[in-house]
């Protein structure tokens, strides 16, 4: 067994570590360097009632704090700060830490540094925690030790310490939490795809999709990265990536890779003959896109060696996830569809496409400063009615005003109140907001939750 000093060793042996950031992560990197015996300051803007929550967590793990600001205490003898996602990577704070030296990490690299397997690693603008679910869900068909974890729920450091060299971490990564990588390599690196996104935190586009090839840039000939060839921007951004390349692709064949044909999903690696693997036909998902998540997932899982009848089952038995094109059981005749985690309009794109009739569209939310006009055509096409609710309604309305019916209401309960109103039976009501939720609700999470309970409510209106 490792002891604490060997382990230590792997972080650069830190006295003192400043955390800033104390929800989710920030807590999660807090009591891991509180196991290791690591002395840690906390920092959080948190105010009010998050606050006290705050503190009464830190009060538990016994360790220093401050809430409400992000003082000099934090560089006051510390030699490694991790971030939280949450905060801006231009924040000033980190500019003083670079004068002085401090490195700068996330949760992740921590976490990663101390991992004694191996790690595949899934990131990309939509799709990623179906995907990191379903690879999860091939290693527990094939009995294959492992943890689910990163951006998707548990954050990473609440496993490590407890895992050993046969684990396997399957790890949904966003682009904050590649903000700050120093030494991350996973084993196998999964990019599903690239679209505009989080705006409001990069000073452009491009800049955005850079911030996605920190997934790779420390991997070696050795390992794998999983590339989707049908995306023009994966293929351009990924190019320089020093590690092998598998495709995946529901368009064409591959030389190296995994692919769908006309009925069935393919793979191959290198000069073997292609081995159909599951008929797309079995495949529970709904929506092209989930075709093309499979394709990934199969590639993603034999990467990892597992074997081809384990990665049947996970793939032929899986049903998708809560807020991911959730059909919610309802008794008014209409079909009503969580799509709360689509929070951009690219992920609403493919919620639509996934029906074959016209829809009655419920978007809106708290706006990341993304261009919603992309759509309008689609919508032209496949929307019955907008109904557009929350901060950014005004703006999803003045949008598609050209485009399609539009009716402007003040939140989301209200919006599918009139839903209803408008609905004849057999229409698909969607929840596909395009919109971050934090001007109503806490998360995607609670506002997915909120929409199936309402359609509880209204099923005795």
């Amino acid at each position: 067994m490792i002891d604490r000093a060997q382990l230590l060793s792997r972080i650069n042996s830190p006295q003192r570590v400043a955390v800033l950031g104390a929800v989710r992560s920030g807590l999660a990197a807090t009591r891991l360097l509180r196991r290791l015996g690591v002395e840690v300051f906390v920092s959080d803007r948190a105010t009010g009632k998050k606050a006290e929550t705050i503190a009464a967590s830190l009060d538990q793990i016994g360790v220093e704090y401050e809430l409400g600001e992000h003082s000099n205490k934090i560089f006051d003898g510390t030699d490694l700060i991790i971030s939280s996602p949450g905060i801006d990577q231009r924040s000033a704070l980190f500019e003083m830490a670079k004068a002085l030296s401090i490195p700068i990490w996330t949760e992740l690299e921590l976490a990663w540094r101390l991992h004694p397997g191996k790690t595949i690693a899934i990131t990309g603008t939509n799709g990623k925690s179906t995907v990191t679910t379903w690879i999860g869900e091939c290693f527990r068909c094939a009995k294959v030790p492992h943890v689910v974890a990163g951006n998707i729920g548990t954050a990473f450091s609440e496993y490590v310490l407890d895992l050993t060299e046969a684990h396997w971490a399957v790890l949904e990564v966003s682009s904050f939490q590649l903000a700050w990588i120093d030494r991350f390599a996973p084993e196998v690196a999964v990019i599903l795809n690239l679209t505009p996104d989080h705006l409001d935190r990069y000073n452009s586009v491009e800049e955005y999709y850079q911030s996605k090839f920190a997934i790779v840039q420390n991997q070696q000939s050795h390992q794998a990265l999983i590339r989707n060839e049908d995306d023009d921007l994966v293929r351009e951004v990924f190019t320089k990536a020093n590690s092998r390349i598998f495709g995946f692709s529901i368009n064409h064949p591959l030389e190296r890779g995994v692919w769908m044909g006309q009925d069935s999903i393919y793979h191959r690696d290198s000069e073997e003959t292609a081995t159909p693997v599951v008929n797309v036909n079995q495949i529970k998902l709904l929506g092209r896109h989930n075709l093309a998540n499979a394709c990934a997932v199969i590639a993603a899982a034999a990467c990892a060696e597992l074997p081809e009848d384990s990665i049947v089952e996970a793939i032929t038995t899986f049903k998708g996830l809560e807020h991911r094109l959730q059909m919610i059981p309802s008794t008014d005749g209409l079909q009503w569809v969580n799509d709360s985690k689509a929070t951009t309009p690219d992920s609403a794109r493919v919620a639509l496409l996934s029906f074959p009739n016209p829809v009655i569209w419920l978007a809106g939310g708290y706006d990341k400063g993304m261009d919603f006009s992309p759509l309008c055509k689609l919508a032209s096409k496949r929307v019955k009615c907008v109904i557009a609710f929350g901060a950014a309604g005004e703006k999803v309305a003045n949008t598609f005003a050209d485009f399609a019916p539009v009716h402007r209401v003040g939140g989301m309960r209200d919006a599918m109140v009139l839903a209803k109103e408008l609905a004849t039976r057999g229409d698909a009501v969607l929840l596909s907001p395009m919109c971050a939720s934090f001007d109503e609700f806490n998360d995607y999470e609670d506002r997915g939750r909120k929409f199936v309970a309402y359609v509880e409510e209204l099923q005795d209106e």
